[in-house]
């Protein structure tokens, strides 16, 4: 539900969805293309936590007003801790959380440039994952056992993603290049000579 809410609103802001690959950690929507603007991330970052706050609220409520039997009720109640601390999880401000989605539209909204957000995104993501994962072996020398391991395990992969993130931005500022590349060509042509080239003609 998580991922089909940020597939949901991705639509509404016309950014394609190629699928939800679900993983680990929880899942992922894959998104054709770029978001158009700082505001159409931030609404697409934050419709997954909306949705999982909207579960864990509707879940506590659930279990605190019905009556099924102890068992019902506390599978209820774990549902909804379990989104409460899987929204607590997503908020943190690391790539490719959605936390770290709604740092980078926020500096981009600020500064206007997305390859700058997302590199400054991306340093926090990786300031972030080595305090996790150091965090992690501290837990397991201290006895914090499978809370440790999971830390590490969290920190690294938040960590990893960072060359995916850098690469997103070369592909961007390629692509920019490009079309500035091509508008100079085509302002530099006579009319004629910038006539679509896919134009057919017809008699």
């Amino acid at each position: 539900m998580h991922e089909l809410g940020h597939a949901l609103q991705a639509r509404r802001e016309g950014v394609g969805i190629d699928g939800i690959t679900l993983w680990l950690f929880g899942g992922v929507a894959r998104m054709r293309g770029f978001f158009a603007s700082a505001g159409a991330e931030l609404r697409i970052a934050l419709a997954g936590p909306a949705v999982t706050a909207a579960l864990a609220a509707a879940f506590v409520a659930l279990a605190r007003v019905s009556h099924f039997g102890p068992a019902p009720d506390g599978v209820l109640a774990w549902l909804g801790y379990m989104n409460i601390v899987l929204l607590l999880f997503n908020l943190v401000p690391a790539l490719p959380l959605d936390g770290g989605r709604v740092l980078r539209a926020s500096l981009w909204w600020l500064r206007g440039n997305f390859e700058w957000a997302t590199l400054v995104a991306a340093r926090v993501s990786r300031a972030l994952s080595v305090a996790m994962m150091g965090a992690g072996v501290v837990l397991l020398f201290a006895g914090g056992g499978i809370g440790g391991v999971w830390l590490v395990v969290i920190g690294w992969f938040v960590f990893s993603v960072r060359r995916e993130t850098r690469a997103e931005v070369c592909l961007r500022a390629r692509r920019s290049e490009l079309t500035r590349q091509s508008r100079r060509r085509l302002e530099g042509k006579h009319p004629e000579e910038a006539r679509p080239l896919g134009r057919a003609r017809i008699d």
